[in-house]
């Protein structure tokens, strides 16, 4: 979650507290540095006029913005109730921690009681002066004024992340907005009720700052006069009722024209004397009563008047007609110089009673623009604008007094928005921005807004600070501590269950492991029973075919002498029980058969035919080998019946001999003559006829029959 901040502005007759928060993608695309998430103006005083206490702000403030926004948010705040002092100590550049022992032993005369409520903020680089120094700001007040309003506010249930005060932070409300370009400098005047706040701005950043005795109330004191009504004189002063002045009540319905028909006095018109100059700067000036004519027009759709009997008032920076219709608007233009036809118009737009107080304002702004200088070590301080902020800096016709006296452009400035009317912080802008200056410039100095340059003071008292640190760092450690117990407390249990799991898996697995081996040992018994079983199963069902598979053998041998010639003769028929298939030793043509077994098959064994070929003298082996080949595969393919199985599965040789030597006396007894030499030889054979094994399904199958 995003980070909030609130700036709390404590004022005498105000609360005003704004809440910001980072911008959005869309708003920095749109030039803004934070958004305005809510802001809320508050009473600082009862209907009896008497200050509310710090709790019942804090009540009312936790009711507009809700508890949830309340507790989130980093609090910065800064009390009317609390004076500071602004030191500039300059120093050579040297390293940080000399100059910070440096800086400690100037602010000890102003510690009470051993303790100071102060910060310290660089200001000023080296080289940027006439001397070289760096500029350091010290704002300063007493932990005697601090103290009680931190605890009020704590004890209302506020959680304060910073307390500072207004001299030191309504500068950072021209950050964002940027009002100023380049090298230029600025003046912002902060107009409070009892005091202003000057400060010398640049661009970028924050250069000087001072109070001077002198706020919204010496304008309302001096409207009162001595013994006077000082809240019938607030409102003439707020509502201009009985002031001599041209933007009191201008005419609705005015048009813009050459010469507009614009009449300020509805009852008759003064006239006017063109002739009245002033000997000074050779201008025409206005005297109390004169009467002359005003134009209306628009900028930025908001109404104002224009004053068209130039050079009585140029229209520089004038306000809107009526208060509340908008800021002032800058208009460049060269800015006559002031001379009497000021001192003139001061009394046209103030009043006799206003200008001399606005008179005073001036003198005492334009000394501390000097004083401004000799702290900084600069000769000259050209200022390019003044801004006016503040609730005092309302004042119908003071920004267009001022910037006669100053000479440069004068507005009452909305701190919200850019130069070029872009947001400087976005979201939805209340009314009189110019009066929330000090709130947003509180915001702004929380770093987690990161506004580049921005002033963060905090006053703190040191004891403060240091049980702050404490807490900040005492508890992130108490909570580690836990964690790290925590943590140890989860690991021991986890490596104690961890022990117990293979303390419970080497039992389970020593048991599976026992229970494995009895398994394996009676399932090598089940096999070798098996085997038993099925040599029994063979030899049984040996004897039962062995009859008919011996008659089948005789009669195939008989179908096959019968089929062949007279010349073979088997000379021994022997039956062979169930075994393995082994190789034959004679011929090298002979195949190995080599019957898989399998359990639903039942080897019935073979039967060994023994034989004797007479051959004539005339045959060679080849023929002899090809008649013993053939004679070999009928016997295989040999079938009880048509479409019946054959009878053997295989017929191997297991001897094939030829007797040379008979045949060589047969061929010596032909050369000699005699008769039997002419008959031939013989030559002996043995087959291994091995029949078809028998499935075990077939017997089934035929006992179920």
């Amino acid at each position: 979650m995003a980070t909030t901040v609130l700036g709390l502005d404590i004022g005498r007759s105000r609360v005003r507290a704004v809440l910001l928060g980072p911008p959005t993608a869309a708003d920095r695309e749109a030039g803004a540095r934070a958004r305005l998430l809510a802001s809320v103006e508050l009473d600082r005083c009862d209907a009896e006029g008497e200050a509310k206490p710090y709790a019942a702000v804090a009540a009312e403030l936790e009711a507009a913005l809700g508890p949830a926004r309340l507790r989130r948010a980093k609090v910065v705040v800064q009390s009317s109730e609390i004076n500071a002092l602004v030191r500039y100590v300059p120093t050579l550049p040297m390293a940080q921690d000399r100059i910070e022992r440096l800086l400690r032993l100037e602010l000890d005369g102003h510690a009470e009681n051993g303790e100071l409520a102060a910060d310290i903020n660089q200001l000023q680089a080296a080289g940027e002066g006439e001397g070289g120094e760096v500029i350091h700001g010290c704002v300063i007040s007493q932990p005697s004024q601090v103290r009680p309003v931190l605890t009020a506010l704590a004890g209302a249930g506020l959680r304060i992340d910073g307390c500072a005060a207004a001299v030191g932070v309504v500068g950072n409300a021209t950050l964002p907005a940027a009002p100023l370009r380049g090298d230029e400098l600025g003046l912002l005047i902060d107009i409070g009720l009892g005091a202003t706040v000057v400060t010398l701005v640049a661009e970028d950043r924050v250069l000087a700052m001072r109070t001077i005795p002198l706020g919204g109330a010496a304008f309302t004191a001096e409207l009162a006069g001595e013994g006077g009504d000082p809240q019938s004189a607030e409102r003439r002063k707020v509502s201009g009722d009985g002031l001599v002045n041209v933007f009191a009540r201008p005419r609705a319905a005015a048009v813009l024209a050459a010469k507009p028909d614009l009449e300020l006095d509805e009852e008759a018109g003064i006239p006017f004397d063109p002739q009245e100059q002033d000997p000074q700067n050779d201008e025409l000036f206005l005297l109390e009563g004169s009467t002359f004519e005003v134009g209306a027009t628009t900028i930025d759709e908001d109404p104002i008047l224009v004053l068209t009997q130039d050079p009585i008032i140029d229209p520089l920076a004038v306000r809107s007609a009526a208060p509340g219709l908008g800021e002032s608007v800058l208009i460049e233009a060269p800015i006559p110089k002031p001379g009497m036809a000021t001192s003139a118009l001061g009394v046209t737009v103030l009043g006799p009673e206003l200008a001399r107080v606005a008179e005073q304002l001036y003198a005492q702004a334009v000394a501390t623009q000097r004083w401004f200088g000799g702290q900084l070590k600069r000769e000259r301080l050209e200022i390019a604008r003044v801004l006016l902020t503040g609730g005092g800096a309302g004042l119908v016709g003071l920004d267009v007094y001022l910037q006669r006296r100053f000479g440069v452009p004068v507005a009452c400035w909305s701190p919200f928005s850019h130069h070029d009317g872009g947001p400087a912080i976005a979201g939805e802008i209340p009314a009189a921005p110019h009066a929330w200056a000090t709130a947003l410039g509180l915001a702004l100095s929380h770093r987690a807004l990161a506004i580049r340059g921005a002033l963060a003071w905090d006053l703190r008292p040191e004891r403060d600070l240091i049980r702050s640190a404490r807490r900040q760092r005492i508890v992130p450690l108490v909570a580690a501590a836990v964690l790290v117990l925590g943590a140890g407390a989860c690991a021991a249990a986890v490596l104690f269950n961890e022990a117990a799991a293979r303390r419970a898996t080497a039992a389970r697995f020593t048991t599976w492991k026992a229970d494995r081996d009895r398994q394996l040992a009676d399932l090598a018994k089940l096999d070798q029973d098996r085997e038993a079983l099925g040599e029994d199963l063979r030899a049984i069902a040996a004897r039962v075919y062995a009859g008919r598979d011996l008659l089948f053998a005789i009669r195939a041998l008989k179908e096959r002498a019968g089929e062949e010639s007279k010349e073979v003769w088997v000379t021994k028929l022997e039956t062979v029980g169930i075994q393995p298939a082994r190789e034959s030793k004679d011929g090298r043509d002979l195949r190995v058969a080599k019957l898989a077994v399998h359990d639903s098959v039942i080897d019935r064994g073979a039967v060994l035919v023994s034989g004797r070929v007479k051959f004539s003298s005339a045959s060679t082996d080849s023929a002899r080998d090809a008649y013993r080949k053939e004679y070999q595969q009928r016997m295989q393919s040999w079938t009880p019946g048509a479409g019946q199985p054959t009878l053997f599965a295989s017929a191997l040789v297991e001897a094939f001999a030829v007797d040379h030597e008979a045949e060589a006396k047969l061929a010596k007894a032909t050369q000699d003559g005699v008769k039997e030499a002419n008959e031939g030889g013989t030559f002996q054979f043995t087959l291994r006829l091995t029949f078809q094994p028998t499935r075990l399904d077939q017997i089934t199958a035929v006992a179920d029959r």
